[in-house]
């Protein structure tokens, strides 16, 4: 899944899929969109600051716990990844997003995937 995110137009894909079959997956339509906006934290962070490195993680970290279930142990590690450190002058790691990045490609994977049953048409890919 994470190949197929990294590429604008699969991703363009994934999410009309989403947003066409809404009353489906309509509750996985932030799940796209918290892995994109970790996507770009992650290809922007040489470019900012450590300060808008900070506020750019606890803007995504505080939208993720708002938007999307996630497991307890992974909201303490990412908000140890993202809030761990007290120094204002230090960014919060362009790695923070890490796993919170996997748990997002794994859970889009496993829901939007149907598998087909043998000889059956697969109607709902993306």
């Amino acid at each position: 899944m994470r190949s197929l995110l990294v590429e604008p137009k699969a991703f363009d894909a994934i999410n009309k899929f989403l947003d066409r079959n809404r009353e489906k997956f309509d509750e996985y339509i932030p799940y796209a969109k918290i892995w994109e906006e970790i996507r770009h934290f992650v290809l922007d962070f040489e470019k900012m600051n450590a300060g808008k490195q900070n506020k750019k993680a606890k803007v995504i970290f505080d939208k993720a716990m708002k938007d999307i279930k996630m497991p307890s142990h992974l909201k303490v590690l990412t908000n140890e990844n993202v809030n761990g450190d007290s120094n204002p002058d230090q960014g919060p790691g362009k790695d923070a997003f890490d796993d919170l990045s996997h748990f997002l490609c794994d859970m889009l994977q496993t829901k939007v995937r149907r598998r087909a049953k043998p000889g059956e048409e697969r109607s709902d890919e993306p």
